[in-house]
């Protein structure tokens, strides 16, 4: 997780939560945990690979250029960054590929890495606190955590 610029980068974890719009946060010890706005700069552990997300709409429709950074602008507003000042958003992200071309995908969970779903290849913000993985409904399986995230294949 990192500020505007890559500013304020924060350590390596496995799981985040998004507390509210623009601020992302990953467990430190406390009831909050470590904030900032954006979360990216991936890397499988294994090879050192960069990840990069995309952000789209439902069906997987209207895919942006793949980027190393995502923010939640508002619920159901997923953003990477471009040329403005509020970035290319869609309702979803994910869709989030190596260096190599090797599908990633993450899973959602509860505190204490309960209630796992997934894995899953998108995922939106629908309110402070919660992210939903598609599952066939409006509103798809929710929890608070988005991590663990694995190589396909």
């Amino acid at each position: 997780m990192f500020g505007n610029g890559y500013s304020s980068m924060s350590p390596r974890r496995d799981a985040l939560y998004v507390r509210s719009s623009s601020q992302v946060c990953i467990p430190d010890g406390t009831s909050t945990g470590t904030c900032r706005k954006w979360f990216g700069r991936c890397k499988v552990d294994a090879t050192g690979e960069a990840v990069k997300f995309r952000v789209f709409d439902n069906g997987d429709s209207r895919q942006s250029v793949p980027r190393d950074a995502v923010y939640f602008r508002a619920p159901n507003q997923a953003c990477i960054p471009d040329s403005t000042s509020t970035g290319s958003c869609r309702r979803w992200t994910g869709l989030a590929t190596t260096q190599s071309g090797k599908a990633v995908r993450c899973r959602l969970f509860d505190d204490g890495y309960r209630n796992m779903t997934g894995p899953t290849h998108a995922i939106y913000f629908r309110k402070n606190g919660q992210v939903c993985m598609p599952d066939g409904t409006a509103t798809g399986t929710c929890r608070k955590w988005l991590g663990r995230c694995e190589v396909a294949g």
